[in-house]
This record gives C-alpha cells, structure tokens and sequence, in this order.
C-alpha cells in the first residue's frame, strides 16, 4: 500500500469508522472498497495497534465492529468459492478470532465488548470452530453487561444481542435482566424492563417481568397519560389481566 506521510496521517487521525473509509477510499484512488481491501489493515490495527506503523484514533468498538463486517463477508465469499478469494471459510474465521482476541487485550467500554462479541451474531463467525466464537461472545456480553449502568441499555442489549437468530443466550438475558431490575428507579424504568421501544417484552414469562410490572403500577403516578395510556396497551397486547386489573 503506496499513501504518503500526509494520506497515512489524516487516515490515522480519523476517529470514525465513516471518516476512515472515506479518507482511505480516496487514498486508494478508489471508488468503493473491498474486504480484502480491508483485510491487512485491520490485522495491522489489531494486532500491532498501529496504521501504517502510526498510531491511530479509532475506537476499539469500531475496529471490531469492521472486522466483524469485512471478515464475516470474506468467510461467506470463500465459503461459496468465489473466484478471487485464495483462503478458506476456514482460515479467514481463524484469523478473525486472532484479531477479537488481540483487540480484546485493550478493550475497556461496554460498546467496546459488545461489539466484540458480536462476531457470534453473523451466518459466519469468528474462530476456527463457531462454538469457540459462543463462548468468546458470551465471555464479553458478560463484561458488557458488568460495565452498562442504564436500564435502556441493558434492556435493548437483550433484544438485540442475547436473543437473536445466530446467538441466544437466556442466563445472559436474565443477568441483564436483573442487573435492569437493580438500576431502575421510576416508572419508566420499569415500564421499559415490561417493553421496549419497539414494543418488545423481551422478559415475557419471567421474574424480572412480573417484578419489573408490578413496581411500574407501583409508580404510576410518576407517568403522563399517554406513557400509562400505551402501558396498558402494551398490558393489553400481551394479555395481562392480572396488572391491567391493578390499574
């Protein structure tokens, strides 16, 4: 890769994931780039923390959200033998986890093991064997979930991550479930836990449901009338009528 001193310095400067590609694309002289475009680089990222030997301002969270992007393509592509991909699922899938687990040594944020363990969430994942990717992924949900300190949050990781098609995990669900429970103080709080802002109940016939339903009753006076207005529908739709009663 032929940039100058000046291309590699804006590119290392970059601090989003959109500015780098954009910066790096025109470096390239590009008009669209490749996951084998991506593929040295990000081993560079990864495992020497550098961009061409210079030090960068990427966040840890978007290097292994693209890592997970372009390799999760490249296993997809070797996997159905596309002409021009030299690797196998295989060995790209091993190199991927080589990569996760390099980017691991320096992750601190929630975001940050969130979106390393999402390598689990793809048709393809990181690792040699997909259950090596399970149990990285719920090795850093886990990590997420001791550092998020928002009921939000928490409560749409599960939706989101912890019972999704390629990566389910309820021990998971219900630790982020209670962790919800301990940090929820008002009635949206707890109305949250019930639903979501998709109008999920992702703790439907569990503990952490009836608690979190019951404590929203508690507090209904905390709520407007169109938050208690939709809490009963919700209570509704999921056929509720033992805390519809209570209201």
């Amino acid at each position: 890769m032929n940039l100058t001193k000046e291309q590699i310095a804006a590119i290392a400067n970059a601090n989003s994931g959109f500015t780098f590609e954009q910066l790096l694309t025109s470096a390239l002289d590009k008009d669209r780039l490749d996951a084998l475009d991506y593929e040295p680089i990000l081993i560079e990222m990864s495992k020497e923390n550098t961009f061409q030997k210079e030090s960068f301002n990427l966040p840890i969270h978007t290097i292994a959200s693209t890592i997970n992007l372009h390799f999760g393509n490249l296993c997809y592509r070797a996997y159905y033998k596309e002409e021009g991909i030299t690797k196998t699922a295989v060995e790209y899938g091993t190199t991927w986890g080589e990569l996760l687990e390099a980017l691991a040594e320096r992750a601190e944020t929630a975001l940050d093991y969130i979106n390393l363990a999402s390598c689990a969430q793809m048709q393809f994942a990181a690792f040699e064997d997909r259950n090596d990717a399970e149990i990285f992924a719920r090795t850093h949900y886990e990590n997420a979930i001791e550092r998020i300190d928002n009921v939000q949050e928490l409560v749409n990781l599960v939706g989101g991550h912890l019972q999704e098609e390629y990566f389910e995990d309820e021990a998971l669900a219900t630790q982020a479930g209670e962790a919800a429970l301990e940090l929820a103080k008002t009635f949206q709080d707890y109305a949250y836990i019930c639903f979501d802002e998709n109008e999920c109940c992702n703790f439907r016939n569990s503990d952490i449901y009836e608690q979190a339903g019951d404590r929203a009753i508690e507090l209904k006076a905390q709520a407007s009338e169109d938050e208690l207005n939709n809490f009963k529908i919700m209570l509704e739709e999921e056929e509720d009528e033992e805390r519809l009663g209570k209201l």
